[in-house]
């Protein structure tokens, strides 16, 4: 029963946790839409390279036109590099929403513990203090790192598979 108990006031810490979170990352929801956008041009853009790729193996190589070869060549290339901008920046710009929600959640937990009663602070190790606040504002940080990033983007990408998947 105890255990029981734990487990889901351990599920409303973490809801808690993440809505408080991303009630930070909401604070900049420019930037987060930028990435989202960002995220669905990188998503098309994955799609388009093979396409090229195919109309240069299935019909310009057979026709051995080369005037058709160097267009589609540069076609990919620039397609690749502004896919390869996209990508630096969209990881760039998740790095600075990244670091603000953290620098602001580590703002308010410094001014959250400035207010303790010093009774606290003579019962607590600062020892074991700091290492629980760096230790859970570092796995905060990983959450929203990039790899949430990529995580959002893998959705997208999943999602333009299953419907391209679907129309052939």
């Amino acid at each position: 029963m105890q255990k029981e108990a734990d487990t889901a006031g351990n599920k409303y810490a973490t809801w808690q946790m993440l809505r408080f979170v991303f009630g930070e990352v909401l604070h900049n929801r420019w930037i987060l839409i930028l990435n989202v956008v960002a995220l669905t041009i990188i998503t098309m853009l994955q799609f388009v390279i093979p396409q090229i790729e195919q109309f240069i193996i299935d019909s310009v190589i057979p026709k051995k036109d080369f005037s058709w070869l160097i267009g589609s060549t540069a076609v990919l290339l620039l397609t690749a590099v502004f896919l390869g901008l996209l990508n630096y920046f969209s990881v760039y710009y998740m790095g600075v929403l990244s670091q603000s929600a953290i620098t602001g959640l580590r703002n308010k937990l410094y001014h959250q513990i400035i207010q303790l009663d010093t009774h606290f602070f003579e019962s607590s190790k600062t020892g074991d203090l700091m290492t629980r606040l760096t230790g859970d504002v570092s796995n905060l940080q990983n959450l929203i790192s990039s790899n949430m990033l990529s995580i959002i983007g893998n959705f997208f990408y999943f999602y333009r598979c299953l419907g391209l998947y679907f129309l052939r």
